[in-house]
């Protein structure tokens, strides 16, 4: 009776003795993980009709038969059967053991389930006159992995469609074919041969699905051929290495054999390296054999020198056996080798009919042997008739039988023409570093030693060296990244994203280009095209999850918790915190040790504060992706409560990290104190995108705490403080809806200075909309809420508000009389901020005043006090607001200077558009228009699509900018739409600007219009006591009246703009208008 004849048994009833150890090994670190992983379903065609026509007894041997041949098919590629059908079974690859390849070794498992199935069939069809066929579904994707009892049983629930997927291709597959997802061809499809991929509706999908079927398996000789094929980047960053092969090489070629092993971790190089040295072999004299060893074919005996076998005696499935036969023999003939020392034994490593009756009754151990220095006999015979690289690729996966032969060939290499090439991974050396062992082995005795103790001994001889792939320079990076996109766009905020996530790994680096362009759709994207993605959610590709997870399932059980842990701290954790969540210090630095021995980790500061680092970003991220959430937030929370414990006095310096770990915690409530405490922080330290982001998950939390009057307090609160943040990311809009929607809920909880607090933010966000009506008496009202409840705190916020209110109502003169009520404020504690923006709007309404001495002191008051606090917003502030003051006084080489500081110390975005519209400001006053129209234009629809009204000013001076450069119809479109927005909020000192120059372009084309626009100007202006904008109103006007011969007019308007600017002290236009006066007279 076969293996499968009672399922009903538990797994390890069919399990093979190597495979249930190798689950059981791993089956604790696989209580509670996320894994991607591979589904395969295979199913019987016609199984009912097949019950109907046969007698139970036949049905079951014929699923008895089946089912054996399923389970060894699966199991020989290391995958687990996780359910039998009835009529099929459904296979998991990538757990419980965890590979890199999980998706390539479903696919071969697929292929090898057909092949055997045609010979099956035919004996069903012989035996009981039936057909027998069955159809395959495969798909990958992420699956939670469940517990694994003594007697290997699990439970699977896959995530998404996963095994939907998988399914519903098995059941949508013809006879016989082998039908795939999108998921598993794109990460494996390369190695294998398809038919072209169909778009097909698939049962409880909205959208169809890409399906592949498979046909067959390519037949590169190594993982790195695949790649090749679709074509390589320039080499990047390893000519000295090259270098170092090509010297080996002369030597080798010399006579004088040289062992080099190319040691890296995954995705460094080693087989670019080899592949490139392949190339330049191949252009002289020498011979390159290859063979590789594969992660599922460490049970395969010989396996990469069955490959080197047949490549060197080019045997391929077109010859027959006699042929191949014939051919080795012709062969060795050639080489002059002794025959009956090598072929009987290459005869039967082929599994060739062995002619030799006496190779039958050998033992064993002695066919081993012989067969050993049979091929060890073959390699010296090929390289003494010409120099021979002799490549063996993957050694960390190696069989037993490889590393003999190996071993052999090494000792026996000294005088040969032959370079004998290994690529590895660091482990396999970290597995013998740090034990005892010999340096010298003699090597004929290999059969007895470790993987490690052979890398040991070969790395002893004198003719051996080790070439250390060492990950690649950021510039080296950023080279391939370029190479491996090609004509692509792809924004620099990306590729930096890549970069620094790649740790200089050529396949992390490739494998998240790829990743990037597929996922972004920027395979065809060409230059010119606008299309920008985002470097946000860059997602961890399967390919390099499977790498790292599989290295990581390799750990004890103690190791892989251990990084669990720490990978939920994060990238880098610190001793202490580490130590507090295990509570065993002595066995952490034991088990710390290890994971820097085996390059998991490093040491990142030594003292005080021990910290540690993982070497990869990857590495980290994968470990945690693995985590079940419960397993997280359980994780999170223990990582919070000692960093608590560990900061006890000084909370407020973690308080980003308490914040970030609470927020994925089940802990709500600690989350949204820790989070608020990170915002305030982040606001003070002008960080308002993190300040945004504490707020925003805030917000979704308080939504998830009870509904209690405290909850209620604590939203309000947060949001009165978010003002400064919304101000200066310009996202006034939507934090005003945020404050509306709540305003009943702030009214509800009869907090006097809580309510003050929040309609003073409300009075500023409505200064801002330009919606004066609202905001001054709003503000009115914070502040009499503030007397009477004693809360001082927010009051230099509430007057600010209405300080800029009035500058762009044009009120000057009442923002100025409001300075000693904001300085009052200021002297009992309210915000020093605030107070300096205060400041700002004092001296930018004295500017516009034209008291140029009074703005002055404002200016050196407010920036004065920004040194205090430390604030470069508040001094950005006060230098940009210094310079109105200076362009009205037409001083333009000290305000260009001023606003070039405030550029320089801009901390936000908010604070450098600010500054950098007030440039545009004074080059259009100071006679460079078009510079003024290049740094004002790309501002100004920022501006009006965020309703910051505020900030119109910037607009009126767009337009003035396109007038002075001639460009009329932009000009009058700018100032027309200006008015539209202005006017319904009475901002009368820009409305007067606006309709100055309106004048000035109407004075050209439309004469009869031009007196209405300057009278308007005047009284606009003459009303809000604007005398800089005034006296140009003036200025204008009465140039208009002389060219249209009105003398008498235009002197009285030319005298009373010559007095408004002489009285100023501004210090050009007073020189011009004398001029154009003494003109005047002389006609």
């Amino acid at each position: 009776m076969s293996e499968t004849s009672d399922l009903s048994k538990s797994p390890s009833s069919y399990t093979p003795k190597h495979l249930a150890e190798k689950v059981l090994t791993s089956r604790s670190a696989l209580e509670g993980e996320r894994k991607q992983v591979t589904v395969l379903f295979a199913d019987v065609v016609g199984f009912s009709t097949l019950s109907e026509k046969l007698d139970p007894e036949s049905v079951h041997g014929i699923m008895d038969g089946c089912f054996g041949l399923l389970t060894r098919a699966v199991h020989r590629h290391e995958g687990t059967i996780n359910q039998f059908t009835g009529d099929g079974v459904m296979a998991l690859f990538g757990a419980p053991i965890a590979h890199e390849d999980h998706a390539g070794r479903a696919l071969a498992t697929a292929l090898a389930i057909q092949a055997e199935l045609e010979a099956y069939g035919e004996t069903v069809q012989r035996r009981w006159a039936v057909p027998f066929q069955m159809r395959i579904g495969i798909n990958t994707g992420l699956a939670v992995i469940g517990r694994i009892g003594d007697n290997l049983r699990m439970d699977y629930t896959a995530q998404g469609d996963t095994t939907n997927i998988a399914a519903r291709l098995q059941q949508m597959a013809p006879p016989g074919a082998t039908w795939v997802g999108e998921a598993t061809y794109r990460v494996a499809a390369e190695a294998f041969e398809w038919k072209p991929g169909r778009l097909l509706p698939v049962k409880g999908r909205d959208a169809a699905v890409l399906v592949h079927e498979l046909v067959g398996r390519r037949r590169e000789k190594s993982r790195f051929d695949i790649k090749a094929r679709r074509g390589l980047t320039q080499l990047v960053g390893r000519h000295v290495e090259f270098e170092r092969l090509l010297s080996a090489w002369q030597e080798a070629r010399a006579g004088h054999g040289r062992v080099v092993s190319i040691v890296g971790e995954a995705g460094l190089g080693k087989s670019r390296l080899i592949h490139e040295f392949k190339q330049h072999v191949a252009q002289g004299d020498g011979l390159c054999l290859e063979g590789s060893c594969f992660v599922y074919g460490d049970t395969i005996s010989y396996l990469p020198f069955v490959e080197i076998v047949r490549e060197y005696f080019a045997l391929d499935s077109t010859r027959s056996e006699p042929q191949a036969k014939q051919q080795i023999g012709t062969a060795l003939r050639h080489l002059g080798s002794n025959r009956p020392l090598i072929e009987p034994y290459l005869h039967n490593l082929l599994a060739y009919q062995v002619e030799d009756k006496a190779l039958g009754t050998l033992p064993p151990d002695l066919i081993r042997a012989r067969t050993v220095n049979a091929l060890k006999t073959l390699v010296l015979d090929i390289a003494r008739r010409q120099p021979l690289v002799l490549i063996v690729e993957d050694m960390h996966w190696i069989d037993k039988a490889t590393e003999e032969v190996v071993g052999s060939v090494v000792e026996a290499l000294s005088n040969a023409h032959l370079l004998l090439v290994l690529g590895y991974r660091p482990e396999y050396l970290h597995a013998w570093a740090t034990k005892p062992y010999h340096v010298r082995i003699p090597l004929n005795l290999l059969p007895d030693a470790s993987s490690a103790e052979m890398v040991r001994a070969i790395l002893s001889k004198p003719y051996a060296s080790s070439v250390s792939l060492t990950p690649l320079s950021a510039a080296e990076s950023a080279a391939l990244v370029q190479g491996f996109v090609g004509a692509a766009i792809v924004p620099q905020e990306l590729t930096d994203v890549v970069v620094s996530t790649a740790d200089g790994n050529p396949f992390f680096l490739e494998e998240l280009t790829r990743a990037v362009l597929e996922i972004r759709g920027l395979r065809g994207v060409r230059a010119g095209d606008e299309r920008a993605p985002s470097a946000k959610g860059l997602q961890l590709p399967t390919t390099v999850q499977g790498v790292v997870l599989a290295r990581i399932d390799r750990l004890s059980d103690e190791l892989k918790e251990l990084l669990q842990i720490a990978s939920v701290i994060g990238r880098v954790f610190a001793f202490s915190v580490l130590a507090r969540v295990t509570s065993d210090a002595l066995t952490l630095e034991q088990s710390l040790g290890q994971l820097e021995q085996l390059d998991f980790v490093y040491v990142t500061i030594g003292a005080p504060e021990r910290q540690y680092s993982f070497k990869h970003v990857l590495s980290q991220q994968a470990v945690y992706d693995a985590l079940l959430r419960t397993r997280r937030e359980v994780l999170h929370e223990r990582v919070a409560r000692a960093i608590e414990t560990l900061h006890a006095d000084r909370l407020e310096e973690v308080s980003e990290l308490l914040a970030y770990h609470y927020s994925r915690s089940p802990d709500a409530d600690k989350a949204v104190t820790y989070l608020d405490l990170a915002n305030q922080k982040a606001t003070r330290m002008n960080a308002m995108v993190e300040a945004k982001t504490y707020f925003l998950e805030s917000m979704r939390l308080l939504d998830s705490l009870p509904p209690t009057a405290s909850t209620g307090r604590r939203r309000i609160a947060l949001l009165a403080n978010q003002l400064l943040m919304s101000l200066l990311l310009y996202e006034l809009p939507t934090y005003y809806e945020h404050l509306t929607r709540f305003e009943p809920l702030a009214r509800e909880i009869q907090d006097l200075a809580l309510l003050g607090s929040y309609y003073g933010a409300m009075a500023f966000c409505e200064g801002g909309f330009g919606d004066f009506g609202h905001a001054i008496p709003r503000a009115r009202r914070a502040i009499e809420l503030s007397d009477q409840s004693g809360n001082v705190e927010y009051l230099t916020e509430v007057y600010a508000a209405l300080q800029w209110s009035h500058v762009h109502a044009g009120d000057y003169e009442q923002t100025l009389a409001l300075g000693g009520e904001i300085k009052r404020a200021v002297d009992r504690r309210s915000s020093v901020r605030f107070y300096a923006y205060g400041l700002g709007a004092m001296t930018a309404a004295a500017a516009c005043l034209g008291q140029f001495r009074r703005a002055e002191e404002s200016f050196e008051t407010e920036f004065r006090a920004g040194e205090d606090i430390g604030d470069r917003s508040a001094m950005c502030h006060a230098l940009w607001t210094m310079a109105w003051a200076l362009l009205y006084k037409q001083d333009m080489p000290r305000a260009l200077e001023v606003v070039g500081r405030a550029i320089e110390l801009a901390p936000t975005t908010a604070d450098r558009s600010w500054a950098e519209g007030t440039l545009g400001m004074v080059y259009c006053r100071a006679g460079d228009a078009d510079r003024a129209i290049q740094i004002l234009r790309p501002l100004v629809p920022g501006y009006r699509g965020g309703r910051f009204r505020m900030c119109e000013v910037f607009t009126a001076f767009l337009g003035e900018a396109y007038w002075r450069a001639g460009q009329l119809s932009l000009a009058t479109e700018t100032l027309q739409e200006l008015l539209e927005v202005i006017e319904p909020c009475g901002m009368r000192g820009w409305m007067g600007l606006a309709h100055r120059v309106l004048g000035e372009i109407s004075s050209t084309d439309g004469p009869a219009v031009a007196p209405q626009h300057f009278e308007r100007s005047l009284a606009l202006l003459t009303e809000t006591n604007a005398q800089p904008e005034l006296a140009l109103t003036c200025a204008s006007y009465g140039r208009f009246l002389r060219r249209q011969g009105h003398m008498e007019e235009a002197r009285e308007y030319l005298e009373r703009a010559l007095e408004i600017s002489a009285r100023l002290g501004t210090l050009t236009e007073p020189d011009r208008l004398r001029h154009e006066l003494a003109e005047l007279h002389m006609k």
